[in-house]
């Protein structure tokens, strides 16, 4: 995209390149479980996947290229983001200016605890409430919770039917390094094979990283065949007139040592050549091979020498 904006493109044409490049979007994986057979709908096949996708997580956890992994289990205490949130609570969240820090606030926010400590949400509240007495760690996830979640089957997301699994992955690498992220995106599937074992599923992947990765393949895959088609038809059809394998060589040697050399100027100044700069390089590729052409059919008259100057100089 960056490629088709403007000289001077406006901030949210600039924004939204960046974004795609190394904002979140180009960084985020959702991963979906599913089961196969017969039985995929039922209630003790989605809490296999329920169970599935807690041992996935648990195994990307820690896994080098990836950053948060989540399912929307409630995570312990050594999570990094959660520790981060706890740590910048009281500046992140709204205690100062609704007067909990105060005599009047802090004591009604001590009997709000115990009001939760009594309740059955006292045994998970019991730890934090120590720490976090004036409960300013649970209002702050309150707030941050959207108006809209996924669905949660024995603990972990699922889809609206019920009929998938859900892991959201944060990989390290950003849009431009697609290297990184396509090692992540093969970590991740060795650990669901891993995982799995004898279990009847199957990991889906969806997000710009899959997308980039596989888009890449599928052009080098693409390129490789069409050269290797192109290529052999040029060679058949040359040597059906030359009838001598010598000046087939000698034509192919400057396209070859012409196509190299741009490849690895244009590498070496860019760091990268995309799929358009070969598409048009086809082109030149073309108008190298007719010099060789005209000098070999036609021999080597000064006319013929001005011709293939002029064509150098327009090309």
């Amino acid at each position: 995209l960056s490629a088709f904006l403007p000289a001077a493109p406006t901030e949210n044409q600039q924004l939204l390149v960046d974004q795609l490049r190394s904002g979140p979007v180009s960084r985020l994986l959702l991963l979906g479980i599913e089961s196969s057979g017969t039985d995929a709908a039922t209630a003790a096949a989605a809490s296999a996947r329920a169970r599935l996708s807690q041992a996935l997580v648990m195994a990307l956890r820690g896994v080098p290229g990836l950053g948060a992994v989540t399912n929307g289990a409630l995570t312990g205490g050594d999570d990094p983001a959660q520790k981060l949130l706890f740590d910048y609570r009281y500046l992140i969240g709204d205690a100062a200016t609704a007067g909990r820090l105060v005599q009047p606030g802090l004591a009604q926010a001590l009997r709000d605890g115990l009001d939760t400590l009594a309740s059955p949400l006292g045994l998970v509240y019991r730890e934090l409430f120590t720490r976090d007495p004036t409960g300013e760690m649970i209002r702050l996830v309150e707030r941050m919770q959207p108006s809209q979640t996924p669905r949660v089957i024995d603990g972990a997301w699922a889809s609206d039917d019920g009929r998938r699994a859900i892991v959201l992955v944060r990989l390290d690498a950003d849009g431009t390094a697609l290297d990184r992220q396509q090692q992540a995106l093969e970590r991740i599937q060795a650990a669901f094979d891993q995982v799995r074992g004898n279990t009847p599923a199957r990991l889906l992947m969806t997000g710009t990283a899959r997308f980039s990765v596989e888009s890449r393949a599928t052009i080098e895959r693409d390129v490789k065949w069409l050269s290797l088609l192109g290529t052999t038809a040029i060679v058949l059809m040359l040597s059906s007139v030359y009838r001598s394998p010598r000046p087939l060589l000698l034509g192919l040697l400057p396209v070859t040592t012409g196509a190299i050399a741009a490849v690895a100027m244009v590498a070496l100044v860019f760091g990268q050549v995309h799929a358009i700069t070969l598409g048009f390089g086809v082109a030149l590729i073309g108008e190298g091979i007719d010099y060789a052409i005209y000098l070999f059919v036609q021999g080597s008259s000064r006319s013929l020498w001005r011709t293939v100057r002029l064509g150098v100089l327009t090309s």
